[in-house]
This record gives structure tokens, C-alpha cells and sequence, in this order.
């Protein structure tokens, strides 16, 4: 998994190097889209809010309804900066909602806005169908702050000018409706181009248009000054070349006539201008001068094809709505002789990405990254000119341009810094007196890539005591004088209610006495089972004759997959007449009037029970009866059987939506369908659905250390210089059954190579920045070993190794869990696996613990963190001290041996051990804090003398060790096994966990002479690669120590 990279080149050209990449990940295809979109595309700098509207319609056209998290930030240097008063609920309501980003939620974090200008927003929206099938996420980027309505750029604006010749350069803004102070005025400073020696002969190209279209007819005026008018005279003409996509595609000469100081002339747009051209114009002043005079221009062509291609549906055999699995016939238009690509896409694909789409305006993009050409027209001299189109000239009158050295235009190495910016550092440096300590302020007032606060940056300087405060000081007065430290009180909102949709299942008794005549026979049809991402596929060459519109046009039979989707249909043309053309996408709605949409996860484990959902969508604008079946699968345990599909009769309202849920248990290892159909009564609809589903073994992949051998071939036996190892790969007899044994083999240069490696290279933690997803449950699972690696690398300053960049990712997948998280939030601050499932005193806890480590490296809100402590205290801690779980968790890898033994204890322990790891977060937000601690360390002493569980015991001597409360450590020691480890024969992994545990509790009490042989036993566990097994096992691990 992750983001692949492809480069290459060509060999006569090896300087130009071509790049692309792509994502490799698990994913399951969303049902639905969602745009974000805002009345202006900037925000002012002085506005109060900044609206932004939400649209999420579903890929088969029906509107959305739905409930979500909406949150706002600050892109800094690539930098995602969340914005945690921004977090905002929303519901939508057709397809629709509408959130606003009010000032007091930027000035929470940033007091001056002032300083945001020239920085930009960033929106990030996640949506949950009311049915809680279904979650996409979308984003919008590139919202600039500005205090101006305008920015006046100067791109195709030369630089340079000559003296009493035109010159063109619009720069104010009068924009009616608009105040003054958000009018720009823009400033440009212009270089006189140099005639030879004292000449004064110029030259100027003007141009009735500096962007033109294909078939326009563009006029050119060549404008001649000559301070001597015998010079003027002996000139006869004027020649001038048009240059495009690196060849001169047009070179003429024009005459002039007597006393003609403006000679005009014409030239006609084709395809060959595409996307853009360069004129050069010079004259040669003959006799003693010997000069060249020249002038260039760059005009910008709008970008579409040499020659036009268009794939559509065909008029003759147009289908107005198209059915899954019929056929259509497409006919693709364009240059005669051209092969075309072609594909269709479900829209579905591009909601999860879109970025690397190719598009006409891509292709264009990068032929104009090639081009030699460095201005936008004109140069500094005679030769400049030519250089600056990317022309080389050698002339016999002395003109030589400029050799590069490089394939490019040449630019400045250094980047352009704001000049007030560059003036407050000085004046800051200024202040120190003593140069040692000025030195030390200029070093803290330096761009850091790693992005580490000015706090964390200043304990690395080698020079502590004075040189550190004033590093510290000159840090936070260039990056962090924009932070507030104070927060305003955020306007209370509440949660809106997730839709709960009412029952609309006939009931048994009145279903067993219905008349399935008026149903269409569930035999009489069949299940839509061919459902592909991409097809169609095909390579086809048009006709070589053309048309009376100069054009070819072929036809093409395809048939439609079984989706209920949106398709876009994509081709591309090649010709060695015209390149490439990429053609504007095409979008084919498909659908029906009754369907099913049957979501399934990615994959599940074998003999575990799980919710399946088929969603019934009807766009009949009556009330509909409809029945159900679910078929019967012998592979799988569901409410099926072998005597009869599971019925189902249900009534869905007009134009409506109705979700029904299956429990089904897989019993095998392989992709098992899973089948439902649907007949409505009287009105003769129907339809199935044939999904595979993915079932992997279960239990957890075990690493185990067959052999270890030392490699020394030439003392070897046998054929000097050849050793022969030979290994037993049979696969061990607690193997799952039907599940595949795999044989890895690690070489390493020294002994202790794998042992050294593995335990301090960040290198190897980047598989544990991964992106969360899932249910509340699954995202805290993905979301905390990307938490632990980050604090891993920051603490051990590694992220070099891993690449600092990834640091920037892993900082936005944290965030990105946490907004996640939010969706399972319950109004009383308390969190569950489903909207729909009541909360979960472990998972609450939990999400307290990993929140809590995650406040060094984001912002989390002290209402959502001391929220759930609050919860945790006021409604599941007992009189007693105890925490009660009313609601386990589904995922029962995530407890660990939690949820196994003398869960009393072992639960208070955890819940305990999370209360105090936020304590100093929420000291002051939760009432009574230190007393209700008290209250379950006081039962855990008295219950750690009854405990004869070693797991039991491990967790809870850690936890009292938190709070200094442990007696001693000799219940501890004793229930070990023989001062190693601390034995549970139901787990290998709790084994580890309890073990865990038990090394953070001695460690705590300073027992360091116990430590040794227990650290080194764990060790010894390690999985191949590093790794520890399960989500508990690498936390204890990881981040308690």
C-alpha cells in the first residue's frame, strides 16, 4: 500500500524526466459524491464568516441524507493547521447543508489575521448516511486570504521596454460594487532594452489580442523607431518566425515601403499554434552598423485539441434511460486515420481520487513545461531577444546568443522572501548585543522542515542556559507570534440526531398469510452480478475518409455492466498528425425504477457474526409493497436454510428509501456470494444482487523464528565456499485450519543487525502511518499506531530516516482520525463501534487515552477529551470505584486480555490507567477529579490481594503504580514465571500484553535489577519485522514506556 511513483525518459532527451504516481490501497467503491462549494473563492481578511454548501447526491442520482463533521484550516508552507473551533455538525437535508466559518473560530488559534494573508483555507467534510452505510470524505483546498478583491499578476507581461514605443501593462482595479480598500493596485519594474552602441534603433511587436482560438485571424503591427532617418530608409523589410511546441512553424517576410514606420501584417490560428506560440520579428540595418534589431512576443492559444475528438452516444440508437446490463451504442468523432482509446469509469473511482485524471489541459501543461522560452516577449538586447524565445543564433554580423548551462530557463536558487519579513529579523537580532547570542537568534529565527514548535526546536541547541532562551525567544517572535494562547468560548450547538429509519417490515404473522401471486417469481429472473470499476477498454481506428465537416465518425456496440452507477466514458486519440487529444468526459446515468444497493466491507473473518445491509431504493412515486429474499449460501450461517430462502415482506414509501440488515456468519476461507432479490407487488419491478465477499482466517498472523544459522561458507562442510542450509518450513500444528503457512528469510550483515534495527530505525515504523477509516472501533484501531510512530520519531528525531515529509502525513491522518471519530460521538461525550449501538465504557476510555497522547501533536478540544472523562466518571464509575460496561466492544482483538479476566479489575485498571494519562489535560475541567481517582485506586488495592490472574495482577500493579498507590511489587514477582514473563496459556499475545505491563510496573517502582531478564523475554517475542501482534499489545508496549 501507499503512493507509487513512476519516471521516465527518453534516451535522446535523458535532462527531461517525466513523473506520475498512483495509490495502491484497500478500499471499498463509495455510493455516493460530495461537493463542496463556496459563494466567492477567497476569504476577505476583515469578513465575519465564509459560507461554504454542501451537496452529496448519490452515484445513481437521488439525493443524500445524511449527517456529518465539517472542520476548517490553514495551509502554511504545505502545512495542514487544523482549526479545532471550526469542528461543526451538520445535517443534510435532500443532498444539501450549509456551514459557516465564523472569525471567532480563526481567531481561537490565530489572533492577527493580518499574518494569514497570503496563506490559504482548507475545508475537510465527512458525511454519514442516515443509514450508516456508507461514509465519503471531501476537501477543498486553495481558498487564499487576501485583503484585496484582486491579484494583479505580471506573467505575460514583458519585462522590458523601449524608449517612445508602445508599451501595454494594466495595473489598478475599478471593479463596481467593490470598496476601495479591497481595490489592488499592482506594481511592475521594467528593464530599457539595449540597441547596439549608441544606435538607438528599435523594434516593438504589438498585437490586437494576446490570447486567440483556432480559425481567428490574428493582425500583427511592427512598430520601427530609428533616431537616424537614412538608417530608417535603407530598411527594406522586416522577417519574422512563429515558433510552437519547440519547432518554427512559420517564418516570413514582410515588405516595407518608404517612410512606413508601422507595417502591418496577418497570420491565421490553426492547430499547429496549440497551446501556445512565440513571434520573433528582427530587422537587419545593412552598411557600417551591422546590427540586428529584434523584438519577440508570446501569445497563449485556448487549449484544445489540433483536432477536436467527441465520444457520445449515438443519435440513431440513443437511449434515453439506460438499464443495467443492455446495450448502447457510442460513436466516437474525430481525425480521420486516428486511434482512439477508449474507457468508462464509475464516477465512484473519482470520489476517491481524482488528482491524477489526464485532461487535455494536462497534456498541454506539460508541453509548456518543455518550452525553451524564459519571458513572456522582448529582451534585454538584441541577442537577449532570441535567447529569451529559446532560440541559439550565430550571425556573421556578430550576434551571438547566450550558451545555457542548463536545459531549462535559469532561476534564482534563492527563494524570494518577504522583504518586511527579512527587516523584522534583522531589527529582532539587533536587540542582542553579545554577537554568540545574536548568533543564537538568527539560528532560532530559521525555516525548520520538520516542523517541530519553536519549544521542542530549542532543546537541541547544543548551547544551553542563556544561548537556549534566546533561540527559544527569536523562534516564537518569527513562527508562533500569531498563536493565541487563550480560547474564546465557542458557541454551544448540538449534535444533530442521526435519522433512525422506522420499521417498515410487515410482521410475520400478517407476511405468512400475504398472496405472493401479485410478485413477480423470484426464479423468473436473474441477480446483477457484473459489477466493474473500469471497462470497455477498447483501441479502435477511424475511418481514413473524411467527412464534409473534414471529420471521421465510427460506431460502437457496448455492453453495460450491472451497476447502478454513473459512468463517465474518457477517450484518447493519437495521430502522428496532430498528438494526442484527449476528449471532454461523457457521463451515462444508469439505473432503475426499483434496485438494490447491497454494501458489504472489504472483508470479514471467518466464524464471526456481521451486519450485512441491503439498501432498497425506489424511485416510484407511490407507496410499494415489495418482498425480499436472502438466498441460501451453505458456506455461510444466516437466516436462510437449506429448506428455504429468508423472506422478508417490507413497504417502502413513494420515491423512498428502506435499509435492511442480514446477520450472517462466513465458515470458509474464500470469496462467498452473497445473494439477495427483491419483487415488487402489482407493479411487476424486480431485482437481485450477487456480491463476493471476502472471508480471511481468523485469529492473528504469527511470526515464528524457525532457525537461526551463522553464514560462513568458506569454513562450511563440503564444497569449500558453498554452504547448504537446510530448513523445515512444515507448517506448525496450531495453525488455523485452511489458512496458508509463508517461509521469509532474513539476511543481515552482523549478529545483532535485525535485533539493532528494529528497535531504533524509524525507517522501519512508516507501515504504521496509515489513514483511519471504518466504524468508531476500526478508526481508533488505525488511528493509534500512527500516533504511537509519530511520537516515536519525534521523541528520537528520526524522521529523517522515514523522510520528513511524512511527517506532514502522518500529522493529517491523525487529524483526519480524529474528525472520523467524531461521527460515533454521543451527545454526552461518550463513543460507540455504530450510531445505532449504545456506548462502550472500554472504547470511551480508550478513545481518552490515545486522544490524550495525541494533544502534543494536534489540537484537540478540551469539551470532547474531558467530556468523555466526565462521562466516564458521572455514569460508569460504581459507588465502590469499579467501571461498568454495559456495551462490549465488537472488535475483541482491540481489549486484549481486558476483557478476559477478573474483568472487574482489569477494566477499572484500564479506564484508570487512561483517566490519569489525561489528568493533566482536564485537572481543571473535571469536577472532583482527584477524589473519584481515589475512589477505584482504593478498590483496586483491596482487590489486588484476591487477584490470582497474572494478567489481572500486571495491569492492575501498573495502574496503582500511576497513582503511587502499589504496596509493593511481591504479589507482582510472584506471579510471574521465574522473573521472566507472566504466563497466560489462552493467549501468546496476552501473554506479551500481561508481560508488558508488568515491565512498566517494576519499571516504575525503579526495580531496574527485575527488569532485565523481563525486557529481555519480550524481546525475544518479537514478531518477524519488529511487530507484537495486536492493537493492546503494541500500545502497552510502544506507548506506555
Amino acid at each position: 500500500e501507499g503512493i507509487w511513483k513512476i519516471s521516465c525518459r527518453f534516451n535522446e532527451a535523458p535532462q527531461e524526466i517525466f513523473k506520475t504516481e498512483f495509490e495502491v490501497k484497500e478500499y471499498v467503491l463509495p455510493s455516493f459524491e460530495v461537493l463542496l462549494e463556496t459563494p466567492q473563492n477567497h476569504y476577505y481578511v476583515d469578513d465575519n464568516e465564509f459560507t461554504v454548501t454542501i451537496t452529496a447526491n448519490f452515484l445513481h442520482g437521488k439525493p443524500v441524507e445524511g449527517s456529518g463533521y465539517v472542520m476548517f484550516g490553514v495551509i502554511d508552507n504545505n502545512e495542514k493547521k487544523g482549526l479545532p473551533d471550526s469542528l461543526t455538525n451538520i445535517t443534510l437535508k435532500d443532498g444539501k447543508g450549509e456551514v459557516k466559518l465564523q472569525r471567532y473560530m480563526i481567531t481561537g488559534r490565530y489572533f492577527d489575521l493580518s499574518h494569514l494573508i497570503g496563506k490559504s483555507l482548507y475545508v475537510t467534510a465527512t458525511i454519514l448516511t442516515n443509514a450508516g452505510s456508507d461514509m465519503v470524505e471531501a476537501e477543498k483546498t486553495g481558498i487564499p486570504v487576501v485583503n484585496t478583491a484582486f491579484k494583479i499578476l505580471f506573467t505575460k507581461t514583458s519585462k522590458y521596454f523601449k524608449p517612445s514605443m508602445p508599451y501595454l501593462a494594466k495595473v489598478r482595479t475599478k471593479a463596481v460594487g467593490i470598496p476601495d480598500h479591497r481595490q489592488t493596485v499592482g506594481s511592475l519594474t521594467v528593464t530599457a532594452y539595449k540597441p547596439s552602441s549608441e544606435s538607438q534603433n528599435y523594434l516593438h511587436i504589438g498585437l490586437t489580442a494576446t490570447q486567440v482560438k483556432p480559425g481567428e485571424n490574428l493582425q500583427v503591427q511592427f512598430y520601427m523607431k530609428n533616431a537616424n532617418p537614412s538608417v530608417q530608409r535603407s530598411i527594406t523589410h522586416i522577417t519574422y518566425m512563429i515558433l510552437s511546441k519547440g519547432r518554427v512553424i512559420k517564418l516570413e517576410r514582410v515588405q516595407r515601403q518608404p517612410e512606413q514606420t508601422i507595417i502591418a501584417a496577418s497570420t491565421v490560428i490553426t492547430g499547429e499554434y496549440i497551446p501556445s506560440f512565440r513571434m520573433v520579428a528582427y530587422y537587419v540595418v545593412p552598411g557600417s552598423q551591422n546590427e540586428i534589431v529584434s523584438d519577440s512576443v508570446w501569445v497563449d492559444t485556448t487549449n484544445s485539441c489540433i483536432k477536436q475528438l467527441e465520444l457520445s452516444q449515438d443519435t440513431k440508437n440513443f437511449v434515453q434511460d439506460p438499464q443495467p446490463g443492455t446495450r448502447v451504442v457510442l460513436k466516437v468523432t474525430g481525425e480521420p486515420g486516428a486511434s482512439v482509446g477508449m474507457l468508462a469509469l464509475d464516477k465512484g473511482v473519482l470520489v476517491l481520487n481524482k488528482k491524477n485524471r489526464l485532461s487535455q489541459n494536462k497534456v498541454w501543461g506539460e508541453v509548456e513545461r518543455s518550452d525553451l522560452g524564459c519571458t513572456p516577449g522582448g529582451g534585454i538586447d538584441s541577442a537577449g531577444v532570441f535567447t529569451d524565445a529559446g532560440l541559439a543564433v550565430e550571425s556573421n554580423l556578430g550576434l551571438t546568443s547566450q550558451i545555457r548551462n542548463e536545459w531549462g530557463c535559469e532561476e534564482s536558487v534563492r527563494k524570494k522572501r518577504s522583504t518586511a519579513n527579512v527587516a523584522r529579523k534583522n531589527e529582532k537580532a539587533q536587540q542582542f548585543q553579545d554577537a554568540n547570542l545574536r548568533k543564537c537568534c538568527e539560528d532560532g529565527m530559521k525555516e525548520n522542515n520538520m516542523k517541530y514548535s519553536c519549544q521542542k526546536r530549542s532543546e537541541y541547541v547544543l548551547q544551553q542556559g542563556e544561548c537556549a532562551k534566546v533561540f527559544l525567544e527569536c523562534c516564537k517572535f518569527i513562527f508562533e507570534p500569531q498563536i493565541r494562547r487563550g480560547k474564546p468560548k465557542r458557541p454551544t450547538s448540538g449534535r444533530p440526531d442521526i435519522f433512525r429509519p422506522g420499521s417498515n417490515i410487515i410482521d410475520s404473522e400478517k407476511a405468512g398469510s400475504l398472496n405472493t401471486d401479485n410478485y413477480e417469481p423470484m426464479e423468473n429472473f436473474r441477480s446483477r452480478s457484473i459489477f466493474y470499476e473500469s471497462w470497455l477498454w477498447k483501441l479502435e481506428r477511424l475511418p481514413t475518409r473524411a467527412d464534409s465537416s473534414g471529420y471521421a465518425s465510427k460506431t460502437i456496440n457496448a455492453n453495460l455492466p450491472e451497476s447502478i452507477t454513473t459512468w463517465e466514458f474518457t477517450a484518447i486519440s493519437l495521430s502522428p498528425n496532430s498528438g494526442i487529444c484527449v476528449a471532454k468526459p461523457f457521463e451515462m446515468l444508469v439505473k432503475k425504477s426499483f434496485f438494490i444497493d447491497l454494501r458489504l466491507p472489504y472483508s470479514v473473518v471467518r466464524n464471526e457474526q456481521v451486519e450485512i445491509r441491503a439498501i432498497l431504493y425506489s424511485y416510484i412515486d407511490k407507496e410499494i409493497e415489495a418482498v425480499v429474499d436472502l438466498i441460501y449460501n451453505e458456506k455461510m450461517c444466516s437466516a436462510a436454510t437449506r429448506e428455504g430462502n429468508f423472506r422478508q415482506f417490507v413497504k417502502i414509501e413513494p420515491s423512498g428509501t428502506l435499509i435492511l440488515p442480514f446477520v450472517i456468519v462466513p465458515l470458509v476461507t474464500e470469496d462467498i456470494n452473497i445473494e439477495i432479490k427483491a419483487s415488487v407487488k402489482d407493479y411487476f419491478y424486480t431485482d437481485g444482487v450477487i456480491k463476493q465477499l471476502k472471508v480471511v482466517p481468523e485469529g492473528v498472523k504469527v511470526l515464528k523464528s524457525i532457525q537461526s544459522v551463522i553464514l560462513d561458507p568458506q569454513r562450511s562442510e563440503g564444497t569449500p565456499g558453498v554452504q547448504v542450509i537446510t530448513i523445515n518450513t512444515l507448517p506448525p500444528t496450531d495453525i488455523v485450519p485452511n489458512s496458508e503457512a509463508q517461509t521469509y528469510v532474513s539476511v543481515k550483515g552482523s549478529l545483532l543487525g535485525e535485533t539493532l534495527e528494529n528497535s531504533i530505525d524509524g525507517a522501519n515504523l512508516k507501515h504504521l502511518i496509515t489513514v483511519p477509516s471504518g466504524c468508531g472501533e476500526q478508526i481508533m484501531m488505525s488511528m493509534t499506531p500512527t500516533v504511537i510512530a509519530t511520537r516515536y520519531l519525534d521523541t528520537t528525531n528520526q524522521w529523517e530516516r522515514l523522510g520528513v515529509e511524512r511527517r506532514a502525513e502522518a500529522i493529517k491522518n491523525i487529524e483526519k482520525g480524529y474528525i472520523q471519530q467524531m461521527t460515533y460521538r454521543k451527545p454526552e461525550n461518550s463513543y460507540s463501534a455504530f450510531t445505532n449501538r449504545p456506548a462502550s465504557t472500554w472504547l470511551t476510555a480508550y478513545v481518552v487515552k490515545v486522544f490524550a497522547m495525541a494533544t502534543r501533536l494536534m489540537n484537540v478540544e478540551k469539551n470532547i477529551l474531558c467530556g468523555a472523562m466526565n462521562w466516564l466518571l458521572s455514569e460508569k464509575q460504581l459507588p465502590n470505584g469499579v467501571f461498568k460496561e454495559d456495551a462490549p466492544v465488537i472488535h475483541g482483538e482491540m481489549v486484549g486480555g481486558t476483557g478476559n479476566t477478573d474483568p472487574d479489575a482489569s477494566l477499572t485498571a484500564f479506564v484508570l490507567i487512561a483517566l490519569v494519562e489525561a489528568k493533566d489535560f482536564c485537572q481543571n475541567e473535571v469536577i472532583d477529579l482527584k477524589s473519584k481517582l481515589d475512589k477505584s485506586s482504593t478498590y483496586l488495592v483491596d482487590r489486588l490481594k484476591t487477584l490470582r490472574n497474572p494478567y489481572s495482577i500486571c495491569i492492575t500493579s501498573y495502574a496503582l503504580s500511576l497513582v503511587e498507590k502499589l504496596p509493593d511489587h511481591s504479589q507482582l514477582i510472584k506471579s510471574s514465571t521465574g522473573g521472566t514473563h507472566w504466563a497466560d496459556y489462552s493467549s501468546d499475545l496476552y501473554m506479551i500484553e500481561a508481560t508488558s505491563y508488568g515491565l512498566l510496573a517494576l519499571l516504575k517502582n525503579k526495580q531496574y535489577l527485575l527488569v532485565e531478564p523481563v525486557a529481555k523475554w519480550l524481546i525475544e517475542q518479537r514478531f518477524y519485522g519488529g511487530g507484537f501482534g495486536s492493537t493492546q499489545v503494541a500500545y502497552t508496549m510502544q506507548v506506555e514506556g
